[in-house]
Order: structure tokens, then sequence, then C-alpha cells
């Protein structure tokens, strides 16, 4: 089920007051059951899928913890990490391997009997719960204590908040916060919750689907749009995946605190970053902390021979690029990526040779602040290009518009006469909604930490009001859901 839609309110809704009138020590089994009819709404044989895996985690795990022998419990390991790999491969990567191959094969004139495609539906959030359980299964590895029951284990994989889009969460971060009685959650955490909640959904309803309405017929045939607007169309879709998928963050964050357990931060502004690797320390944080754990540091991270270490961070962006999607375009966005963030760390080191102890003053210049700022954004952008172009020559059609900068500026400037005006404008509210973030959170709390009760719930009222009258003809899903 749709998480903007009526169905979805109305399960939250049901299972929030029975969560509240049941027993504490019945709330677990609630939230578990909630979770697999949440996710058996979506498809019953992929529920059956992630229970046999997740048998395997727990059982592997359980092995692993208590054998004493180095041999077997990697073998175990091995075994369990490889089971859950070929499920994902299978599901998200099979179609693309064979389109490959008999592309290969045809260039080759190599005869074949291969299908060039199967009808492979991809089970929802697999790429999300693939990820905690190879962390739970390398973490048991390291020492980590394993689940105390199947049950609990699957109430990690399960729970259904992070379930499709994440944060990916690891083992000892949520379960003790269900291995506790899980008691009525405080009047603050009540608040932050629905005001996590109808954020989420105003960032999904009104600005991620506006803006998926402005990007999506320029996308559709950048050629046949003026430059201008191609630029707006590349500003408008990078907008919208962000607040499209802050909007998904925000609503899992305030409905699991509705049942008094706590998720992650998975965002912290991250077109305010001021260069690329500190951009995807804001950017889906949880992800950017999973693969700096369990790829970059196992790779030698920054402990190899500099060439190495920059060979690592093009690899991990790499797999970053891959674990997003099936297909040349992702693997050109994560070698995208990869290259930028080589490029910036070779600019650094370049940097302090140059500029010595004087470096953190130029550091904090409020010129270069603005400018490495802008610089991050427009890094971003051009990569927001590949990710929501339908193929690689959709992608490159959108770059050549995008490469006419002498006829988009006379665009530009016809624009400012007064001729058109409102694509301009487009583009600051845009770009506000980009920027402002980190100011308007300060005036937001600011301006509302001292109203009464009364007046806070009435924006509130106002601002849900506003999402369902918006979501009335029906909105997409989040784009995350994909993946």
């Amino acid at each position: 089920m749709n998480f903007v839609s009526g169905e979805f309110l109305l399960f939250i809704t049901t299972t929030w007051l029975l969560f509240l009138a049941l027993p504490v020590r019945f709330r677990p089994a609630l939230l578990l059951l909630a979770s697999y009819l949440f996710y058996a709404s979506w498809s019953v044989p992929f529920l059956i899928i992630i229970l046999i895996s997740t048998s395997v985690d727990y059982f592997a795990s359980k092995f692993i913890h208590s054998n004493p022998s180095p041999y077997k419990r990697k073998a175990a390991l091995s075994a369990a990490l490889t089971l859950n790999l070929l499920i994902l491969g299978f599901f998200k990567y099979c179609n693309f391997f064979l389109e490959s191959s008999c592309s290969l094969f045809s260039i080759l004139h190599v005869h074949h009997h291969l299908p060039a495609h199967l009808n492979i539906i991809l089970p929802l959030g697999i790429s999300y719960y693939t990820f905690e359980a190879i962390s739970y299964l390398v973490d048991t590895y390291r020492g980590e204590k394993p689940s105390n029951s199947w049950l609990e284990y699957n109430f990690y994989i399960m729970y259904f908040p992070h379930l499709i889009s994440g944060p990916i969460i690891r083992f000892k971060e949520l379960s003790p916060q269900y291995r506790i009685p899980l008691v009525n959650p405080s009047a603050e955490r009540i608040t932050k919750g629905l005001e996590l909640t109808i954020l989420g959904y105003a960032y999904k309803v009104i600005i991620a689907t506006n803006c998926s309405a402005i990007a999506d017929p320029i996308f559709k045939n950048p050629s046949a749009f003026p430059v201008l607007l191609n630029y707006v169309a590349a500003l408008a879709f990078t907008t919208q995946v962000y607040f499209d998928f802050m909007g998904y963050t925000h609503i899992a964050r305030g409905i699991s605190l509705l049942f008094n357990i706590e998720l992650p931060l998975n965002f912290n502004h991250p077109f305010s970053a001021g260069n690329i690797s500190n951009f995807w320390e804001r950017w889906q944080i949880s992800l950017t902390r999973w693969i700096r754990d369990y790829v970059f540091i196992p790779l030698g991270g920054t402990r190899r021979a500099y060439p190495r270490v920059l060979l690592n961070l093009f690899l991990v962006m790499l797999i970053c690029g891959i674990w997003h999607g099936a297909g040349w375009r992702y693997v050109i966005w994560g070698a995208y990526y990869g290259l930028a963030v080589v490029l910036y760390f070779l600019y650094r080191t370049v940097r302090s040779r140059i500029f010595a102890k004087h470096e953190n003053t130029v550091l904090e210049n409020r010129a270069y602040k603005i400018g490495s700022t802008l610089l991050t954004f427009s890094t971003v952008a051009a990569a927001c290009v590949i990710f929501r172009a339908a193929t690689l020559p959709d992608a490159m059609a959108m770059f050549a518009k995008l490469s006419m900068v002498p006829q988009g500026l006379s665009e530009l400037l016809y624009a400012l006469q007064g001729h058109e005006m409102k694509w301009v404008a487009l583009a600051a509210i845009l770009l506000a909604c980009c920027f402002v973030g980190p100011w308007a959170e300060k005036m937001y709390y600011r301006s509302t930490i001292t109203l009464p009760v009364f007046y806070r719930v009435q924006m509130a009222t106002a601002c849900a009001l506003a999402c369902w009258l918006l979501s009335a003809s029906g909105i997409a899903p989040f784009i995350y859901f994909e993946f």
C-alpha cells in the first residue's frame, strides 16, 4: 500500500489504536503482524521469500556466534551472504545481465540461446533489507551478539516503517528499543512523530509531486524544449528526488515514534554541503555509513597507499550506483560520483600543499563557501539528470541541451526582460526549496516553540488538509520504492 493513500492512513490509525489498547507484552507481536500484513498487501509470494532468507540469516548467525571453529564460522557467513546476494542478484540484476549479454553476443555475432528478458518483478525494499541482513551477519561474525529469537530478528527486518526504503539501521541500534517493554510514547514523542509525519506528507505531496509535474514532460523529450526549460527541468527533478525521499524518511521516522521506536536521521541538509564528500555524509546517511563500514573499510579504507585509497573511493561509489538500480545508466551514475569524489580528494591534497597553514582561512572565506556549495550542487544536479533519464540516449539528449550555454543565457536574458518570467521565478523558487532548509528549520522552531498547543494543532491540521486535498487525485509512489 502506498504511504500516501487512504488505505495506509486507515492501516496506521488502526495499528496505533490497537498498540495503545494492548498490554505491553503483546505490542511487539502486534507490530510484527502489522508488518507482515503491510508487505503482504504488496505481494504474498515476496513475503515468503523474505521469511526464507531471514530464517537462513537467523540460524546462520546463531551458528557463527556459537561455533569455535574460524573455518566453519567463515563458511557459514559466506553461505548466508551468498544466499542474500543471489536473491538480490536474481530479482534485481538478472534481466540487466541477460540484456547486456545478448547485446554483446549480437555485436560479436555469437549464436546463443539466452532469453533477452525474463518476466521478473522486483520485490519492494529488497536492496534495503538485504543490506540490513548483511550488516547483521557481518556484525555477528565480528563478535556482536546475535538475536535472541527468530521473531526478534524478523522484527528487525520486517518492521514496516523502514522496510521499503530505509533508513538502513543496524540490529544493535533497533533491537534494544523493542527488547524492553514498548510502553506508551511520551507526549513529546507523539508530538514529534506527528510533526515529522505531516512534514513528510507535505514534502511529498506539495513539493515533490509538483516538481514531478514540471520535470516529467521535459525529460520525456528534452530536444523539443528550449535550453532554459531543460535547466528548469534538471533543477525540478533535483528538488523532487530530495523532497520525495526526505518525505518518505520523515514519515517513516514519525510513524515509528508513535510506536515509541526511534529511527536514525537520514538527511542533514545535503544541498548545503561544500564538497561532494560532505554531500554524501549528509545525503541518505544510513546508506553512506553502511558502504563505509562494510565496503570501504574492508577494502582498506584510508590505510592503503594513496592511489589505492582513490581506487577504493571510486569502487564504493560505483557499488552505490549499482545498488540503486540495474542498468547502464546506474553504472554510469555511480562511476560519475566515483570520479567526482576522486577528483575532490585530489583537489583537497593539492589545496593543502598550496595553502598549507592558511588552508583553514581559505575554507572559512564566504566567497569560497558559496562557490564550493554551488559547484557541489551543480555536480549533484548533473548526476540527477543521469538518474532521472529513462535511457542513456535520453540523458545524452538532455546534456546536449544543457551544454548550449550561450543559447541558455540568451533565453534567460530574454525572460528577464519580461518575457516568460514565470520560468525564472520558478527556478528561483526551486533553488529556495533546496537551499533555505537550515534557515527555514530554525525559523520554524523559533516561531512555533512558544505557540500554544491549540495553534500548533491548527497549523498541523491545515497542513494535513492541504496534503489530503492535493492528493485527492492520487499520488505516485515514492521514487525509492523501486530500489
